[in-house]
Formats: structure tokens, C-alpha cells, sequence
């Protein structure tokens, strides 16, 4: 092989290397990017909605753009978003970025990537429903923007007036936790909590004083500037295809409690969780975001506490417990004891030897939100008193209902009037099917 033919094939190999890489690129580059799935926004390239998951209808043309439905092929129909694109094809946009949901938008949002092309600049927006592609006017731009809707009233239950019933048991002075600020209870209060599960240890305020070196001490709920929308999360089997997860999801605080699963029932239950009420023969693990709020019956569930968050030498109360716990220390809280006394006595009317963790919740909820709404209480749709995660066909009773310990008539018809009162509202899943 002579030098010319060697070069001639060298330039040959070359440009086929080229176009190999230019064709590549030109694929699977820096292209205008959708969103997949309308509730996460997921990324992929417009090639992937017309080969693979998505079909497109066009719903308006006109000389500057043409307006899609696009439809998810997997998903509900209703799961759609209109768009403003040019053509079907995938469209070069240089610096296209992953535009993602932006929730409770006071004002329009507007984000640009422009490109000159063809001595037109075709530009990408997003407002607070859209994502547009095309050329971008004035004209084009009023129409995709819709109007700022207000923000929906904050109805705070906790504002007199608004049911006599309600006023005449809520105390809003009492915090939901055990702060610096209320570490020295009265003496009804003390003996009453030291009571409950005869504490060994009568020093309260030396306990009190140990656990603040380890976590925080001061009431993080009563800044109310912002309305703090609330759901309490039972574990009721009338959750079981209720459906309820993105709902509950959708609150600012998400409020569980004891050993709750969530795994495998997030479609009925969500996945969300920014509390959970424990005590410590109830520990469950929990991630390093959510607060554990420490439902304590005597102090020694205030020194298990310390002892699992550092040396774990308790290993056991009047069960064995878990001796080590993995916890973020500036989200543990303790439940404060004058709240679960008033809950007790002016709730509960002393009915059962001391509320139960679900009524303490609600009541925790009532005292640190301004809306709430509650779910996976009472029982299931055929009477019986299970849990979500029981596969017994809803034909078993929790121990609630069998020990005697809390009186859950009395507890039940508290979450009634409550609901009906206007102050939370009850949400009972399968039990209305």
C-alpha cells in the first residue's frame, strides 16, 4: 500500500470517527429536556417521550408554535402537561437546564435559555404551570402566564370563637413539649406523671436538667407567623385503600407514632414524616430528619433516652428496649406531662388509667398547628379495630382495645366532636366505603 492510498484511508477513518462522535452528541447531548412524570419532573430527551412512554396531541398550531397535550402512557390519563413546542422533534437548546416544580408560587416564575437560530431566538420559560418552548413574544407570554391566586386562608383552630365547645377544653398556654421554660412543673403535675408508671426516681428537675445538655431546650412551636398545616397519621386498618399517601405527603408536618411501617404502604399512608411519638418500649428507627418526640410515663424514659443516645447501659424498663437508638439529638423533644395531664383530666374526663399515644398526638398537633388533619383513626370498615400493616383481613382487634388501659369510646368520640366541631377534620378512610 502506497503512501496516498495509506493517507487517503487515515482521512477516510477519520471522518467516519467524526461522524460517528458528531451524531452522538447531536443524540444524546444537551438537548431541551421534559419532565416525564408531572408530579416529579423527572428528566428525559423528547426522543424518549415519542419512542417510548408518550404520545402527543396536537391541540392548537399557529405560525410561531404549536401547542401539545402530552400524555403519559403509563400513568392516569389526567397526569399531563401542556406545552408550547415548535415541532415534535428533539430541539437544541444550548444550556438547557432540568426545570423542576415550584410549589405555592406567589408570583409567576420565569426562567430563560436562549439560542439565536436562524436570526430568531427561541427561548424556553416556565410559569407557575407551563413549560414553554418557541419564539417568545409579548403576546405568546400574557397568554402562558396565568393569573397569582392567593394563598388559601390559614383557618387556625387554636382562634377563639369558633366553637364554645372547643374553648372550653383548650388551654393555649400549655406547649406541646418539655422546654427550659417549663422544666419545673407544679406538684400536681409531677406527682400525677410520676404516677403513671410508678417512677422510681422523683427527681424531675435533675433528670430534666441532664437530658437539656443533650437536646434541645425551648418551644420551636410558637412562632406562628406562617400557618403550620398539620397531619396526624394513626394506624388504623382503615387506611387500607383509602389512597390517602399524597394527600397526607402534601402537609407541612407529617405526624406518626410508635412502630408504624411505611414501606409498602405508601400509596395509603405517604412517606413522608417530620415527627414520630415514641416511648421507649414502642422505639422505632427513624431517619436523621424526623423529630423524635420522646412520650415519656416516668423518668426512667427520660435517662433511657440519654442512655441510647450515648452509652446504652439501659437495656431495659419494664420490657427490654432498645439500648442504642440512631437519632439527631437537635430533633429529639420530650412531651410535656402538664399537656398530657390536661388532656387526661379535661379531655378525656379521667376516663382509662392515662390517654393513649394516638390521643396525645392529636393533642400534641392541636398545640403546635393551626390546621389539622387526622387519619387512621378508629376502626376499619368492618368494626374491628386493626392495624394498617396486619394482614388479617381486618378481622383483628389491637391490644388498644383489649388492655384497659385507655378508653378508646371516650377517645373516639373526642375525635368526633372534634370533626364535627370544625376544629380538625377526620379523615376514615375504608370505614366510609
Amino acid at each position: 500500500m502506497n503512501y496516498f492510498k495509506l493517507r487517503t484511508l487515515v482521512i477516510v477513518l477519520i471522518f467516519l470517527m467524526i461522524s460517528f462522535i458528531f451524531t452522538y452528541v447531536y443524540t444524546n447531548g444537551n438537548y431541551l429536556r421534559l419532565p416525564s412524570d408531572p408530579n416529579h419532573m423527572q428528566i428525559l430527551p423528547m426522543k424518549a417521550y415519542i419512542d417510548n412512554s408518550h404520545q402527543f396531541i396536537y391541540v392548537n398550531k399557529s405560525d410561531k408554535h404549536q401547542e401539545f397535550l402530552i400524555v403519559n402512557k403509563e400513568n392516569s390519563p389526567e397526569k399531563h402537561e401542556n406545552l408550547n413546542i415548535p415541532n415534535k422533534n428533539e430541539i437544541p437548546i444550548d444550556g438547557a437546564a432540568h426545570i423542576s416544580n415550584q410549589q405555592e408560587l406567589k408570583e409567576p416564575v420565569l426562567t430563560q435559555n436562549q439560542v439565536n437560530k436562524e436570526e430568531q431566538h427561541v427561548e424556553t420559560w416556565k410559569d407557575t404551570n407551563h413549560l414553554h418552548v418557541g419564539v417568545k413574544t409579548e403576546e405568546n407570554v400574557a397568554i402562558s402566564l396565568p393569573k397569582s391566586t392567593p394563598a388559601r386562608p390559614c383557618n387556625r383552630l387554636w382562634v377563639k370563637g369558633r366553637s364554645k365547645w372547643f374553648d372550653q377544653r383548650f388551654d393555649g398556654t400549655i406547649s406541646s413539649i418539655w422546654t427550659r421554660d417549663n422544666i419545673k412543673q407544679t406538684s400536681a403535675i409531677n406527682n400525677w406523671w410520676l404516677g403513671i408508671q410508678s417512677s422510681k426516681n422523683k427527681d424531675v428537675l435533675g433528670v430534666m436538667n441532664s437530658v437539656f445538655t443533650m437536646i434541645p431546650d425551648v418551644d420551636v412551636y410558637k412562632d406562628r407567623s406562617k400557618c403550620r398545616r398539620c397531619a396526624v397519621v394513626g394506624n388504623s386498618g382503615n387506611l387500607k385503600g383509602s389512597s390517602y399517601g399524597a394527600e397526607i405527603d402534601a402537609h407541612d408536618m407529617v405526624i406518626r407514632m410508635n412502630e408504624a411501617p411505611l414501606g409498602g404502604f405508601e400509596k395509603d399512608v405517604g412517606y413522608r414524616e417530620t415527627h414520630r411519638l415514641m416511648y421507649p418500649e414502642s422505639y422505632y428507627n427513624i431517619k436523621q430528619d424526623v423529630h423524635f418526640v420522646l412520650v415519656s410515663f416516668k423518668t426512667l424514659d427520660v435517662e433511657w433516652l440519654m442512655s441510647a443516645m450515648t452509652t446504652g447501659t439501659i437495656k431495659r424498663t419494664w420490657r427490654p428496649v432498645k439500648n442504642l437508638i440512631n437519632v439527631n439529638a437537635s430533633l429529639v423533644q420530650i412531651y410535656n406531662p402538664a399537656l398530657m395531664k390536661h388532656t387526661h383530666e379535661v379531655w378525656n374526663k379521667k376516663q382509662g388509667r392515662y390517654p393513649s399515644t394516638g390521643l396525645l398526638a392529636v393533642m400534641f398537633a392541636l398545640h403546635a398547628c393551626d390546621e389539622v388533619d387526622v387519619y387512621g383513626y378508629g376502626a376499619n370498615k368492618i368494626g374491628n379495630w386493626d392495624h394498617y400493616w396486619q394482614n388479617d383481613g381486618g378481622k383483628g382487634n389491637s391490644a388498644f382495645r383489649k388492655t384497659g388501659v385507655h378508653n378508646s369510646g371516650v377517645e373516639s368520640q373526642i375525635y368526633q366532636q372534634l370533626n364535627a366541631e370544625g376544629i380538625v377534620k377526620v379523615h376514615m378512610g375504608n370505614a366510609h366505603r
